[in-house]
Parts: C-alpha cells; structure tokens; sequence
C-alpha cells in the first residue's frame, strides 16, 4: 500500500494559516497539520483544530522566528536583548558549540508542548520549524520529549536528493541546503530507529512555500510502497504578518484544493493518511 500524510505546517501562526489548513483538510487533500504553540493565532487554531477530529494534528517546535513560550530567564542563551530568539543561522551555530543552547532548547521545547498539551491537544507527532528538531544535538532531546509526553511519531525530513523540485524552478542555495539536512537526518534516523515512527520518504523542501497541483501530481505518481509525508504550507492569502516570511501561501492551498481526497487516491492510487493512522495499515 502507498499512503501519503499531506502536513500542513504553521497552523496558529496566523489567521489567515489557520483558516487556510483548515480550508485544506475540508475541501482539499490534507490530512494533518502541525500546530505552533508560540503563534499569534494559538487560541482560535487549538479551536479550529478541537472541531475537526480526522485531521491530525502534531506539533511544530520553534527556535527562532517565533517568540519564546518558557519564562526568558529560564533561557537566557536562547534569547536576544529584546527577549526574542535568535535568527537562525545563529541559533544553528550556538546549537553546535553550546551545551547551555541545547539545555534550553530542551527546556523551551517542554514548555510549547506542555501548553499544547494542556489546551487538549493529543499531538500526533512532533516536526520542526526550519527543521530544526533534526539536527544532531537536538535529535536526542526530541526523542526524550516524545517518549515524555507520550508522542509516537517524527518527521524525518530527508527528501530524495535526486528530487530537484517541479517545473524548472530549481534552485541551487535551496538544493545546498538539503543536501546539507539530509546528512544532518541520517543521525537523527540512528537516533530515532526502532524508538519512533517516521515516514519513509519525505517531499516538500526543495517546493516549500511554492507549491504547485503539478508538483503534488508529480510527488503522488513517484511513490514507493510505505509511508511518504509531504510538507505544505496553505493559507487564505500571503499576508504573513508579524513574521514577514515570503512564501506563497496561497499557491500552496490552491494545490491542494485542485482536488478531493477522493478523486486524489483514484488518480494516484494512493491513501490519504494523517501521522494519527497511517501506521496502523502498515
């Protein structure tokens, strides 16, 4: 059997993510959504999220970009003088040279999912904005905080090198970048073996945030037997306020609204899964 989780990343960032991943999984082909506890639309997206129960929804830890969940003075080496994270090409490289980085991150990561958790969340996986829940010195913490809180599945965000992205736009910096995070997730998969679930294959980086019908027709027709995730980020418009990210927002919704769940597993002979169930059919 091939299934396919179709994710939608940044549910809570702002209204117009919510409304979009939820415009999605009801009219659309998406399955699951990864929740982020530091958004601006926190309250309405765990609402949004409470009133449907088929779509899954896991979480989406934060280490720049966002603001901080734990007390500041609880992760002083995390934060700038304005109390906010560090982009990320910093925290990257504080991530690999400071011990007192990763025990925070720790620290900050048990705070965004215990408050997902107590608005009555069951997370059904756990991913990273930026990926950065892959990277070698976090891998482990993310292993702990699952088993912790009791969460089964991760994403391994290892797309196939040989997938160059759909419709000529490749882009070299992009492909640079996941060839350096699959070497990163080939330490994050010996941590993670026979501990969590993760799918098999993974699509979405090299067309993050310009997602296209022909791209998700393109990823449906390729895939192997097992379980595949493709990341996608819908929204109602590109309006991305306060965070300013430049990402077709929209582009991507509209991808994923080219059809129904079920005109998509006739064409592609594929079934539509969330991190919920997917294995469960395995």
């Amino acid at each position: 059997m091939r299934m396919l989780i179709i994710n939608g990343d940044d549910m809570g960032r702002t209204p117009n993510i919510t409304r979009g991943i939820v415009k999605a999984y009801e009219e659309g082909i998406l399955t699951s959504a990864s929740l982020v506890a530091n958004g601006t639309d926190f309250d309405f997206a765990v609402a949004m999220a409470k009133q449907r129960t088929g779509l899954g929804v896991g979480i989406h830890l934060v280490l720049n970009e966002y603001r901080p969940v734990a007390e500041p003075h609880l992760i002083p080496s995390l934060l700038n003088a304005k109390g906010e994270f560090w982009p990320r090409p910093i925290m990257l490289a504080r991530l690999q040279f400071s011990r007192a980085h990763c025990r925070e991150a720790a620290i900050e990561w048990e705070a965004q999912i215990a408050k997902i958790v107590d608005a009555g969340i069951s997370p059904t996986h756990l991913d990273g904005h930026g990926h950065c829940h892959a990277t070698p010195r976090l891998a482990k913490i993310v292993l702990e905080l699952a088993k912790r809180f009791h969460i089964a599945a991760v994403r391994l965000p290892a797309e196939p090198l040989s997938y160059r992205g759909f419709g000529g736009r490749f882009s070299m910096r992009r492909y640079i970048e996941k060839t350096i995070l699959a070497t990163a997730s080939q330490w994050a998969r010996a941590r993670w073996r026979t501990q969590l679930a993760y799918p098999d294959a993974f699509y979405g980086f090299m067309d993050g945030g310009r997602l296209t019908a022909g791209a998700v027709a393109q990823i449906a027709g390729g895939l192997k037997p097992g379980v595949a995730e493709l990341m996608t980020h819908p929204g109602i418009d590109n309006d991305d306020r306060p965070y300013g990210c430049n990402y077709d927002w929209k582009g991507d919704l509209d991808a994923l609204l080219a059809y129904s769940k079920e005109t998509f597993e006739d064409a592609y002979d594929v079934k539509l899964r969330s991190y919920r169930d997917a294995w469960s059919y395995t």
